[in-house]
């Protein structure tokens, strides 16, 4: 069973779970995988490129993916060679 649910951290470090929720869940034991809520503007502020050292890129490019449109067409391995002749 999967069920979703926004709560917040109480100060002790719990989380309280929705009693229409808790109703829902069966066993006395779950998993529980945390995902953060989106970030404010003020956090999201990012660097420009040319402010990052190259040694950095792949870590900035994780921890901001481009979104890209998925109207643009993805190449296979073999469209991208097939070109070279």
């Amino acid at each position: 069973m999967n069920l979703k649910f926004q709560a917040t951290i109480n100060k002790d470090g719990t989380i309280t779970i929705p009693a229409e929720i808790g109703k829902k869940i069966k066993s006395e034991k779950v998993n529980v995988k945390i995902v953060e809520a989106k970030e404010t503007k003020e956090k999201k502020k990012r660097l420009k490129l040319d402010d990052i050292k190259d040694e950095d890129f792949i870590n900035y490019l994780l921890d901001h993916p481009i979104k890209v449109d998925k109207s643009v067409p993805f190449l296979t391995r073999e469209e991208i060679y097939s070109e070279r002749g």
